[in-house]
């Protein structure tokens, strides 16, 4: 293609958002296009784990940020926590359904 753009892939944590926030001022810095950042492995609503509802409910906080951040200069995709490994046909279509809807 006659023009390339960087994508950032990100999870919702805190340290991701700070080393996501370096990664950012060094792609202005250099002039690299962007304009993508995906949010990966978001815990889903219904779960009955509670160590799982804990991470949640951390992730819920930092998507909270990562949205006010983001959300008006970017396409923001935020991508759940599949249970299984994304490998194959199959399961990479699955994936498609949220980075390109």
């Amino acid at each position: 293609p006659s023009k390339t753009s960087f994508v950032i892939v990100m999870i919702s944590e805190a340290m991701a958002l700070y080393e996501t926030e370096r990664l950012l001022s060094g792609l202005y810095q250099h002039e690299i296009p962007f304009s993508n950042i995906i949010v990966n492995q978001i815990f889903p609503e219904s779960i009955d784990c509670k160590f799982c509802q804990s991470r949640r409910n951390m992730q819920l906080k930092n998507l909270k940020e990562i949205r006010y951040l983001y959300e008006d200069d970017f396409n923001l995709i935020e991508v759940p926590l599949f249970d299984t490994e994304i490998r194959g046909y199959e399961q990479l279509k699955k994936l498609g359904k949220y980075l390109f809807q």
